[in-house]
Parts: C-alpha cells; structure tokens; sequence
C-alpha cells in the first residue's frame, strides 16, 4: 500500500485520479481522491439514448491514451482499463475522463 501511495503522489496529469490526502492509523489507511461525480464510463453508456458521435469518441480515446502515455513514462502499466475504472468528471460524456483502479 506504501508503494501505491508513493506512485499516486508523484502522478499529476488531468486524465487521472488524483489523490488528495492520505490518513494513516495503525489498523488501517484512508486514502483521499479526488470525486467524480457522474460515476464511470460503463454506467454513462448504458445510461445513452443515443449513438456516440465518431468526434466524442475520438476525443475519449485521446484522452484515455494520453493518460496511459503518461503513466507509461513513469513506468507504470495500468493492468485494468475497462469502463468501469473511467470515471467521468463532467455530465457530457465528451468531457475529461480520469482512469481510476
């Protein structure tokens, strides 16, 4: 759990989670993140009434590979991407998405 948090605190990029504060007792420790208030990627879809546009989801993957390019350079794989671990910051699906654990 040290190693996460240190890896979490070194990780500043607006495509993911950011962890906010970190409390520590000697049964156990809160980790802090940031909230997404719309929930994830995989509830938003089934949530659509409609197709998504090519444009919205050009502009998901690009986020979704920035994000990954940028843990990369840190030696950081992601070993978990799938909907449910995109979480949606803004009410448009379109908007900034973050990649969460």
């Amino acid at each position: 759990m040290h190693t996460e948090i240190a890896v979490l605190s070194l990780i500043h990029h607006p495509n993911v989670v950011q962890m906010k504060e970190v409390f520590e007792s000697k049964d156990s420790i809160q980790i802090i993140m940031r909230l997404y208030p719309y929930g994830d990627l995989l509830k938003r879809l089934r949530s659509l009434t409609s197709v998504l546009t090519e444009a919205t989801v050009k502009r998901l993957i690009w986020n979704l590979v920035n994000a990954v390019c940028y843990l990369h350079s840190f030696g950081i794989i992601h070993r978990d991407i799938k909907p449910e671990n995109i979480l949606s910051i803004f009410l448009c699906l379109y908007s900034s998405h973050a990649f969460s654990d």
